[in-house]
């Protein structure tokens, strides 16, 4: 495993692959968006809203837990369950 500086300039071209390959992903074959991706994040936003910044946060590090172990993101099933 290679261990990198987050603020250097190795870890920020990482960074800005990985946004790369998010982006050419999130929007499939062509130039426009997967609606599948495009829903999942509107459902998210859905549910966030009236949450406060507390539970929203609650939320996020469930999910980044969740993350630790793998998340299968590209099946459609869903097959997590946060508290």
């Amino acid at each position: 495993m290679l261990a990198l500086d987050p603020i250097g300039p190795l870890g920020e071209r990482a960074e800005k692959g990985r946004s790369q390959i998010a982006e050419k992903t999130f929007r499939g074959q062509g130039s426009d968006f997967r609606p599948d991706a495009l829903s999942y994040c509107l459902d998210a936003l859905q549910r966030f809203e009236g949450l406060s910044k507390t539970e929203i946060q609650k939320i996020a590090f469930e999910i980044a837990m969740l993350g630790t172990r793998g998340l299968d993101v590209n099946s459609p099933e869903q097959k997590y369950t946060l508290n």
